[in-house]
């Protein structure tokens, strides 16, 4: 170091910081001391990098607090009736967080008024808190704080905003139609129809609709079921009866778990198989399992990762890692007789 600071004509602590992505420095003064730490040579070493960050951070009160931002009216630890999603999303955070030594902590920034950036960025950091989680949910038309982002190491668990560009980890829907294409054609469905309004599914970027509608296209044309034809959000049961008696799909894929009990009620609904597109470990329906605990596990690990290499800010390219769901059978979709 003391090399480097000779060369960039600064202090050995100033080429410290330029090394850890510190925000005390203006982004030219450490991109130009790491161009010359580069150009020198300089290499990290890792298990030093690590003692010295724990030591820092453990002068810090609040240094094992893992902020998790959410967008809902309540808490979500105090919401009544909270979707398994929820969770199963924030136990495998939790779970996994403690296996780390961190802890985590809500900061609802909808909870009575909405929280400002720059409020929010002085209350973490006069906690020495440095970790950031942000929670899907809420409405997508919501969106997080402008934090001051370079102070913080944040990282997307699931599907939401667009706005804030940071690492995410989310269930792999493309692959879950997939999964569930497959597994019908395999049971002997040929007419599957997708339980969805022209809405789509925006929270997850169009990922499962934009599957089905590619492989509907290998299908002829007689078993080509369009969607429910409203531009609603979610389904009704109303629309779904109209829907239904029209086009009379021999199954149904649906990320609404209410499908199965409308299908009851209408004739010939009994012997239309459903596939759930969300399934939970509780649910003896038939359909992929989006493994959302294991998202929350991964998004402490990559978070973990950014804080070991003190990748402080918004990313340059922001990462998008995705958790493969997994096929599980059930009643709703024996299959057909040859």
């Amino acid at each position: 170091m003391k090399e480097i600071a000779e060369v960039a004509d600064c202090s050995i602590m100033t080429v410290s910081l330029a090394l850890r992505n510190s925000p005390k420095l203006s982004p030219q003064t450490r991109d130009r001391i790491q161009k010359i730490a580069k150009d020198l040579g300089y290499h990290p070493n890792p298990m030093v990098s690590a003692l010295m960050t724990n030591r820092r951070q453990s002068q810090q009160t609040d240094s094992d607090v893992i902020a998790v931002l959410t967008k809902f009216d309540t808490p979500v630890q105090k919401t009544k009736n909270l979707d398994i999603f929820y969770k199963d999303l924030w136990r495998g955070l939790d779970e996994r967080a403690k296996e780390l030594g961190f802890r985590l902590e809500e900061f609802p920034v909808y909870f009575k008024r909405q929280a400002k950036g720059e409020e929010l960025t002085r209350i973490l950091k006069a906690r020495g808190i440095r970790a950031i989680i942000l929670l899907p949910g809420g409405g997508m038309e919501r969106d997080f704080p402008n934090l001051e982002w370079q102070h913080f190491c944040t990282v997307a668990a699931a599907f939401h905003s667009k706005r804030t560009q940071v690492h995410r980890i989310a269930s792999d829907h493309a692959q879950a139609m997939d999964t569930a294409l497959a597994q019908i054609e395999a049971l002997g469905y040929r007419r599957p129809g997708l339980a969805m309004t022209a809405f789509l599914d925006p929270s997850i970027r169009y990922a499962m609709s934009g599957r089905f509608f590619v492989w509907q296209q290998t299908m002829s044309k007689s078993c080509q079921i369009p969607l429910i034809p409203s531009k609603a959000e979610f389904i009704t049961r109303e629309l779904f009866t109209k829907w239904y008696q029209t086009y009379q799909p021999d199954l149904i894929l649906s990320l609404d778990p209410m499908v199965p009990e409308w299908l009851k009620e209408l004739p010939g609904g009994k012997q239309s198989g459903f596939v759930y597109l969300a399934k939970k470990s509780t649910d003896q329906l038939a359909g992929v399992n989006l493994r959302t605990y294991d998202v929350g596990r991964a998004a402490i690990n990559t978070l973990a990762r950014e804080l070991y290499l003190n990748h402080y800010g918004l990313p340059k390219i922001p990462e998008l890692i995705l958790v493969q769901g997994e096929w599980e059978p059930g009643s709703s979709a024996p299959g057909l007789r040859a």
